[in-house]
């Protein structure tokens, strides 16, 4: 029987004059797997609008310097084409205006080459940007629908197409998936480390039992506003889910970590709300389970995620109402 070979889920234009450029870029984005790409090219102003203008790219890389004009130039030229093709910007530079070109011209994003180099960050940063541009297009659609429909939206609509959870006012967990995603690759790509924490109302059920849903959605935005105030505005709060909320603290390592998480214990005992079943504490509290990325440690999402998770397990059998900090992952641990 003769194997099938694998058709590219993308294709992907690289406009960029520099060869030794193009293979690196080629060997990153055409390797194999769910989300294989085919790689084309064009080297000058010139071709690039002319295969714009006959044939549909799946996404763009561009690069800002070109021999007959910048990548800024193609852009402004293809402005319509371009609407629904994703593009990131590329550079030797790292001069801001040459990003600031790019961005005023359409692109979603903007690398220099040597960040774009490192590993797997570009091919990382394609891939989330399509996924990004895939929901975009997608909510564009069904938004289109609905005005033709004459079909108003609710507040909680509104709300959801922020990616805004309704009930607390900090982002969803799709949203935290996403910006999860960007400063992980970040993170993997400067070598800056950043912190993840779990929070989790304790004894959240009794409360509802005791008091009411209504009073528990009430209490639930509570601890919102108040986790938020022990953080940076740098620092990301979203719902993880239920009463679990998750926490992305940039910069924190694992000794600094300790800080902002106790702050959050202390921020929402300080609330003094009732709560008469919460054991001996007799108000609502909050356990917090913290873990720190090293970036060279080849830690991976899901493992930070689960190493906060066992030490929010672990402030709970503690006795609730802490934070408890996991130990570090060693490098190839």
């Amino acid at each position: 029987m003769t194997e099938t070979k694998q058709q590219p889920k993308y294709r992907v234009l690289v406009i960029d004059d520099e060869l030794d450029h193009c293979e690196m870029i080629e060997e990153c984005l055409g390797r194999g797997g769910r989300e294989a790409m085919s790689v084309e090219f064009a080297h000058t102003v010139k071709d690039a609008c002319r295969r714009l203008q006959q044939e549909k790219f799946s996404f763009i890389l561009l690069d800002h310097n070109l021999p007959d004009g910048h990548g800024s130039d193609i852009l402004e030229r293809m402005e319509e084409r371009l609407l629904t093709t994703p593009v990131i910007g590329l550079s030797t530079s790292s001069d801001p205006q040459v990003a600031l070109a790019d961005f005023r011209g359409g692109a979603i994003e903007f690398m220099t080459k040597h960040e774009a180099f490192k590993g797997d960050a570009l091919r990382r940063r394609v891939i989330g940007a399509l996924s990004r541009h895939k929901r975009r297009v997608a909510a564009a659609l069904i938004e289109s629908h609905r005005e033709r429909a004459g079909i108003a939206k609710s507040d909680e609509e509104l709300m959801a197409a922020a990616r805004i959870d309704s009930l607390m006012g900090i982002l969803n967990r799709a949203a935290f998936d996403d910006v999860h995603g960007d400063l992980y690759a970040q993170a993997r790509t400067t070598g800056t480390a950043y912190g993840l924490c779990m929070v989790d109302v304790d004894h959240f059920k009794l409360y509802n039992d005791t008091y009411g849903h209504v009073a528990g959605d009430e209490a639930l935005r509570k601890v919102a506003e108040a986790l938020r105030s022990a953080m940076r505005p740098s620092d990301i709060v979203a719902r993880y889910g239920g009463e679990e909320i998750v926490a992305l603290l940039n910069g924190a390592d694992d000794r600094s970590i300790t800080i902002p998480a106790s702050r959050m214990v202390e921020r929402v005992a300080a609330m003094n709300l009732l709560h008469e079943h919460n054991d001996e504490y007799g108000r609502v509290t909050v356990s917090v389970g913290a873990a720190a990325l090293d970036p060279s440690s080849g830690e991976t999402v899901a493992e930070l995620i689960e190493r906060a998770d066992q030490a929010l397990y672990r402030a709970k059998a503690e006795g609730r109402n802490r934070a408890v900090v996991a130990p570090p992952r060693s490098a190839g641990g």
